[in-house]
């Protein structure tokens, strides 16, 4: 259901976190500033996040990327789309 929260506001413990181009919509990452984003990762590309390790390794010079996963409007709409064509909902990772 849209503003279904599958991921909380969250940093990773890992050194890296890679994220792909995923069928459905709904990573958000906050920004240096403070604003939160949503995350569009086009073809062929990754969004390189930092962990906590990473953070913690550089002494806190390296941040470690703080994300979270929603429901959205266009979440909804990929999954719809993904059901009128037959095509798996399986969602792995974001």
């Amino acid at each position: 259901a849209r503003g279904t929260v599958l991921a909380g506001y969250h940093s990773d413990l890992n050194l890296l976190t890679l994220h792909g181009k995923s069928r459905f919509p709904g990573l958000w990452v906050w920004l240096a500033d403070g604003r939160k984003v949503a995350v569009r990762v086009p073809p062929g590309c990754l969004l390189v996040q930092a962990g906590q390790q990473m953070e913690h390794l550089t002494g806190g010079v390296v941040q470690a990327g703080k994300h979270e996963v929603v429901v959205g409007p266009a979440t909804v709409a990929a999954i719809e789309a993904a059901r009128a064509a037959g095509q798996s909902l399986w969602r792995v990772s974001s």
